[in-house]
């Protein structure tokens, strides 16, 4: 299907589901790459980029692309053999990338015109940053009067007038600055405060009580009896309560009276219009002003955030295209000088899914590609309006027709409609066509009674699909779910999920089948149906290795190592399949054992009673040596002991993703504790692993599902509930603000009214995108559950979907019950050494429980002296305070000053100058060597000159020193065979004494 034309160009293509959107893209890439003047290229593709959203969707056009090229050439194509080859060979060239990752090779090209050095480091989390920030924020306040006063007008504000009982607004206000920050990062604007004109929100709304109060006075009679109570409680209370909750009848034009009572009089109806003039202006600054306060501090917090992260050259993924919109809009750089300093030139673009592009993606791109079509080169965008479900991070589906309309008017444009659909049997395609056709869509929009909304009409224009001739079969079954109340509904709704998957396990591998969920609540109930029926499952559930059974053991064994005395923990590990495959034990010993307990002394006292052996062959060695251990040396020689890969093959993957975790983590958490108390809080997207066995029933959400397809779809939730964003973004010229939402509110200003009804309508397109995305996912066969309510209210995808669509088609058995599967090859076990003799020189085993103080002592003086690096040419208390500041963020709530002391006595020690003050030469903390015996190392300082090769190595006394000799001994070996010409020298400074000695290493 080729799509090419005329360069340049931009070819826009609109992709239903299922109608071969990589297809087109790959098809293009290899017209482009096919044509003369790429071919007189020495690398062909280095000038063509394409820009997905997602690694998979990268690597399946990567993919795509090969296997053209792989296709022809075997036929005997002379080009493409050679393009195969060319590729192969300069593989770096072949950009077929995220956007994100292409928006960081920007910013890693131009990190100094942005103000960043060139090791800046992108980390993914700032939850850790902003609370410290926070922190330090309230902090300043016991000495900052003008940051008092942003406190205390929040609480004012939060006990007043949002009226909060809670006793610590810190969780929300935490909370709120999170999801400012990610805001301002999506739309790449900063926040600012509506402008409150004259008085307070608390003054108006006690001028509103006193002219209601004195409406009150003059009602006649035949006034309605609960509108005249309401105003008597008002007035009897002097209390107007929240807006949201006020009568309906305070949103009458005229004073609500009987028929054929007496009138009101003049100045009631006067009063009557000036009271609904200041619910208005009431409502108004109520939703436009709301967030105000907490705008102010997350503005303050942001200050104190800016100065930490520039300090620890940390930049964070939600920054990324903010940081690269400065390029141009600052005029930071110009199009010839990033392509100079990313080393490339682009003269062809390809996006994918371009409905999900974001404004700020957009302007990020859009001057890379007009001087790419002023200079010949080409645009291609592909993608599907009704699939756009990204709108809540930035995504707007209306740049895909704007783009065409509004950008590049001197081009030439053409549209494709891709109108065959490749994935779904007929059945589906139909069904799925009758369900967001124009008039079933109007009549399911005229139930809403809210509007016609023109726009999610227009959204599904373009929805009709053919059916492939060959794919004539197909099944769609809807069943209703009534039920009274949630837990009768889910009973319902699990009896059929779990009877449908029985019938289909006659027809289908579990792997064909695919069940999908909007939440992540219902993906877990899901997951756990599956579980306790004996089926198979991979979820995001059964995918965390957060939650992988093996992974659980080894995190309560290591919780027991940090606490002793957790009884918990220690029999959570011993009945557990690592401790018992290991032991010899069987579970109905141990169980007996933990029976016998009376809470005389601990498990583990106890077990070591019992099962000497097994403590001393297995417990011990850890027990001894927690805390003196590099835990990821710790958990490697932890898994050896225990033999887990080897008896536990299937969860490699999991155990894999564990030990990547305590390695990427070694540098922030500093202590096993530390890192446990990541593991047990980290995101989940943080903890997923990609890899589970083939044949098992896959639970999703609707989200991750998007691009995937499945031969049998289960929808167990299907609904419909819009529900606009009670904290809507606006943009207001170059800045944002924050709307408070909500539909009783907006009942008294035509302004609000018109905000949340074009709210309503965007959020009722995501509905329906969301509905369309779930709905087109599945090859064969799609089942729904249509539960009768959401919650409370009535769900509406029970208008969206007829009775007479309640099932189409017929069931029928495919010839290959593993059609379409892909193969997966078995990786034998890992093999891991283990670390605990190897390193057992760094302590002694009653050590590690008699000087935990020590221990963390000496901790904190190596973390000190690693943040100093050469101090020649400045004052030794200026180049330690700038370490003790640095070292704060790694113990917080520390008292520094007594290290503070200790450290600058050795800094000013002369005998020790020539450690810290080098005149001609480098120095190197931390620094990572390879001993002769293959492990690695690191040394506490390295200090290179001309003339000689220093190693320090800290030590917090002379316990143990003969180990100490040894281990620098062996540092001296290894640094000689990297430095042969120059003398080596290792020295043990002890910081008790603060003294050095030197290590005599014989040669």
């Amino acid at each position: 299907m080729p799509l090419s034309g005329n360069i340049p160009q931009i070819e826009i293509v609109e992709a239903s589901a299922g109608s071969g959107k990589t297809y087109a893209l790959a098809q293009k890439y290899l017209d482009l790459l096919t044509s003369p003047k790429q071919q007189a290229s020495d690398i062909p593709f280095k000038n063509i980029l394409a820009i997905t959203f997602t690694n998979a969707a990268a690597l399946e056009m990567k993919s795509r692309i090969l296997a053209f090229l792989k296709e022809r050439a075997l036929k005997g194509d002379r080009q493409a053999e050679k393009l195969l080859e060319s590729i192969f060979r300069n593989y770096n060239f072949f950009a077929v990338r995220t956007i994100d990752s292409f928006i960081k090779s920007l910013l890693a090209g131009c990190a100094f015109p942005l103000g960043l050095t060139s090791g800046f480091e992108i980390r993914d989390d700032s939850s850790d940053y902003l609370a410290y920030s926070f922190d330090a924020l309230i902090d300043r306040a016991a000495e900052e009067s003008g940051t008092k006063k942003l406190f205390t007008d929040f609480l004012d504000h939060y006990l007043i007038v949002a009226k909060k009982n809670s006793w610590s607004p810190k969780k929300d206000l935490c909370e709120a600055a999170q999801d400012l920050f990610n805001k301002s990062n999506t739309f790449g604007r900063g926040f600012a405060r509506r402008a409150l004109a004259g008085k307070t929100f608390t003054e108006r709304k006690a001028e509103l009580e006193k002219l209601v109060a004195k409406l009150g006075e003059m009602l006649p009679a035949g006034t309605h009896s609960r509108f005249a109570d309401a105003v008597a409680k008002i007035a009897q209370k002097n209390d107007l309560p929240p807006l949201g909750s006020l009568s309906t009848y305070f949103t009458y034009e005229e004073i609500p009276i009987k028929k054929g009572s007496e009138k009101c009089s003049a100045g009631a109806e006067k009063l009557w219009e000036t009271i609904k003039q200041k619910l208005k202006e009431l409502a108004e600054i109520e939703s436009l002003t709301f967030f105000n306060p907490y705008v102010d501090i997350f503005a303050a917090i942001m200050k104190s955030f800016q100065e930490i992260a520039r300090r620890d050259e940390a930049v964070f993924l939600a920054q990324l295209n903010t940081l690269a919109n400065r390029l141009f809009a600052e005029e930071l750089i110009t199009v010839p000088e990033l392509y100079l300093r990313i080393a490339t030139t682009l003269h062809h673009y390809l996006l994918d899914e371009f409905q999900d592009t974001s404004p700020l993606q957009w302007d990020n791109l859009f001057p890379l590609i007009k001087e790419a079509l002023d200079s010949g080169g080409s645009l291609f965008y592909v993608g599907d309006k009704k699939q756009a479900i990204y709108r809540f991070r930035g995504g707007d589906p209306t740049l895909f027709n704007r783009v065409k309309t509004d950008y590049f008017p001197k081009q030439t444009k053409t549209t494709t409609i891709l109108e065959n659909n490749y994935r779904s049997e007929k059945a589906i395609v139909e069904w799925n066509n009758e369900v967001f056709s124009p008039a079933n869509l109007a009549r399911f929009i005229s139930t809403l009674d809210k509007g016609d909304f023109p726009e999610a009409l227009a959204n599904f224009a373009n929805s009709t699909q053919k059916p492939l001739p060959d794919k004539a079969a197909g099944y769609v079954k809807v069943t209703p779910i009534d039920g009274i109340d949630k837990d009768e509904r889910e009973l319902k709704s699990k009896e059929n999920l779990l009877a449908a998957i029985k019938e289909l396990s006659g027809r289908f591998d579990y792997g064909q089948i695919a069940i999908l969920a909007r939440e992540n609540d219902n993906v877990e109930l899901a997951t756990e149906w599956l579980l306790e029926a004996g089926i198979p499952v991979a979820s995001d559930k059964t995918l965390s290795v957060r939650a992988n059974p093996a992974v659980k053991e080894l995190v309560s064994f290591l919780k027991f190592l940090i606490s002793p005395i957790d009884d918990l923990s220690f029999a959570s590990f011993i009945l557990g399949e690592i401790f018992q495959k290991a032991a010899g034990l069987k579970r109905t010993e141990i169980e007996s054992f933990l029976l016998e307990q009376k809470k005389t002394d601990y498990y583990y006292r106890a077990f070591r009673e019992k099962f000497p052996q097994v403590w001393t062959d297995l417990i011990n060695p850890f027990f001894q040596s927690v805390g003196f251990i590099p835990f990821y040396e710790f958990i490697i020689s932890l898994l050896k002991t225990f033999n887990v890969p080897a008896n536990f093959p299937q969860r490699q993957a999991f155990l894999m993703k564990f030990i990547e975790l305590v390695k990427e983590k070694e540098k922030d958490a500093v202590s096993l504790e530390a890192f446990i108390e990541y593991f047990e809080e980290a995101a989940e997207t943080e903890l997923y692993v990609f890899a589970t066995e083939v044949n098992a029933v896959k639970v999703e959400t609707i989200h991750r599902a998007k691009g995937l397809d499945f031969g049998v779809v289960i929808l167990p939730f299907l609904g419909i509930e819009v529900s606009p964003n009670p904290e809507l973004i606006a943009q207001n010229d170059d800045k944002l603000s924050v709307i408070k939402l909500n539909k009783d509110v907006a009942r008294f200003s035509a302004e609000l009214d018109n905000i949340y009804l074009e709210e309503y309508q965007r959020t009722l397109i995501d509905e329906l995108n969301n509905i369309y995305v779930a709905l087109t996912r599945a090859k064969h066969e799609l089942y729904i559950f249509l539960p009768n309510k959401i919650g409370n209210s009535k769900n509406l995808a029970g208008d969206l979907i007829p009775e007479t669509l309640y099932e189409r088609g017929n069931q029928v058995k495919y010839k290959a019950k593993d059609a379409g599967q892909e193969k997966h090859l078995s990786i034998s076990p890992s093999s891991y050494t283990d670390w605990l003799p190897l390193l057992k020189n760094e302590f002694l085993e009653e050590y590690s429980v008699k000087h935990r103080e020590l221990i963390v002592k000496g901790d904190i003086f190596h973390k000190i002296f690693s943040l100093i690096g050469n101090t020649a040419g400045t004052e030794p208390g200026a180049a330690l305070d700038q370490a003790i500041e640095q070292a704060k963020y790694f113990y917080p709530g520390v008292d520094l000053a007594e290290y503070r002391a200790a450290v600058l006595k050795i800094l000013n020690n002369k005998k020790l100058k020539r450690f810290f003050f080098i005149e001609n030469g480098s120095v190197y903390q931390e620094k990572e060597i390879v001993l002769t015996s293959g492990e690695t190392e690191r040394l506490d300082r390295l200090i290179v000159t001309p003339n000689e090769i220093l190693i320090v190595d800290y030590k917090s006394s002379r316990d143990f020193a003969e180990a100490h000799q040894q281990q620098v001994g062996n540092y001296i070996a290894a640094v000689k065979n990297i430095f042969p010409e120059r003398p080596v020298k290792g020295f043990l400074l002890y910081l008790d004494s603060a003294t050095a000695e030197e290590v005599l290493c014989p040669e």
